[in-house]
């Protein structure tokens, strides 16, 4: 038998034999579910080091198992992971944990958005007080906020600084908001009232209207000083004067 034909014969032989378990895709997933944890590990670190590393694998390859990823790009990779965890036995024991959660989803939106000026004190200093009422400002692309049921803003950033010992904050709502007026998102605590005109501003509302239903809501606030820190926080984009 000539060499090709031996080569044919041993070809279709292989064809014909049975195919082999699929352990090429057994690895691939694999690799997925490694590269799901690792993407949630660095997105949420903080509420990994709450739940302890053995507890925080456990639920988030449980999460990356119910939520495979869509992307291969895997940045902001567990946007429904704060919704997922708020719903898990886990949260009767950590109540808050949820909320940290989305506090670090918010912060890590904020980090990869887009870049754009950032309005300042000193450009609004030329605007004529009943122009300032009519403006339609847009907030940053990087502002994030959110209100919360916990102190999970006091929890987060006693983590970030690398607090140790026993946190004790006291238990009631508030919001927060991550800004980014840099390179790096900065978190900020949110009143009502500040919360309220966010709100406002971001369905399209002018300054002065925002700034009037949260004085009605709010009246003994100075709306006046919150718009104030949140513009010296970046949570709005540049104006042209």
């Amino acid at each position: 038998m000539s060499e090709l034909a031996h080569f044919q014969r041993q070809f279709a032989d292989g064809l014909a034999q049975p195919l082999a378990p699929a352990a090429p895709m057994r690895i691939y997933l694999n690799t997925v579910m490694l590269g799901a944890f690792d993407a949630l590990a660095a997105n949420f670190p903080v509420t990994q080091a709450i739940l302890g590393e053995r507890a925080f694998e456990a639920l988030a390859l449980a999460y990356a198992r119910s939520h495979p990823p869509e992307q291969p790009i895997l940045t902001l990779y567990g946007d429904r992971f704060p919704d997922w965890l708020a719903v898990q036995p886990i949260a009767r024991e950590l109540p808050y944990l949820a909320d940290v959660a989305r506090c670090e989803q918010l912060r890590g939106e904020a980090l990869h958005a887009a870049d754009a000026p950032v309005l300042t004190p000193v450009m609004l200093e030329s605007v004529e007080p009943d122009r300032l009422l009519t403006l339609k400002l847009r907030l940053h692309p990087a502002a994030r906020f959110a209100w919360l049921q916990s102190p999970a803003m006091a929890i987060l950033q006693a983590h970030l600084d690398g607090f140790e010992g026993e946190l004790a904050p006291e238990w009631k709502p508030g919001g927060a908001l991550f800004t980014r007026p840099g390179t790096t998102p900065l978190g900020h605590t949110l009143d009502s009232p500040s919360h309220r005109l966010l709100g406002g501003i971001r369905l399209g509302e002018r300054l002065g209207g925002a700034a009037q239903a949260a004085s009605l809501l709010f009246p003994e606030s100075p709306i006046g000083d919150c718009f104030g820190h949140l513009v010296r926080q970046g949570a709005f984009a540049a104006i042209h004067c």
